[in-house]
């Protein structure tokens, strides 16, 4: 299983990305990350996931991002390839 974290998984991107990667039979989603809504669960937010997971919106730093193996952006491409750099390590893609 690779571990992956959805940066910006609040937005419509970042839902889905979840909706396709919930059901992936080689990804285990780690980590969904959101300012916004920091602690508090998906499915509270956006009720169609209900039932799929249990994960919660965490407000992660790039520098400081837990360890997942796939980093996915949600936010717009500005945005994104100005956090990308800081998730680029040897053993992240």
């Amino acid at each position: 299983m690779v571990k992956v974290g959805v940066y910006g998984a609040s937005g419509y991107t970042g839902q889905e990305l979840l909706k396709h990667l919930l059901f992936h039979p080689a990804v285990t989603i780690v980590a969904i990350t959101s300012r916004r809504y920091a602690g508090v669960p998906l499915a509270d937010v956006y009720p169609a996931f209900q039932g799929l997971t249990s994960l919660s919106f965490m407000n992660v730093r790039p520098m400081r991002s837990p360890a997942w193996r796939m980093s996915c952006f949600g936010p717009s491409h500005g945005v994104s390839m100005t956090v990308a750099p800081a998730f680029l390590q040897p053993v992240k893609k």
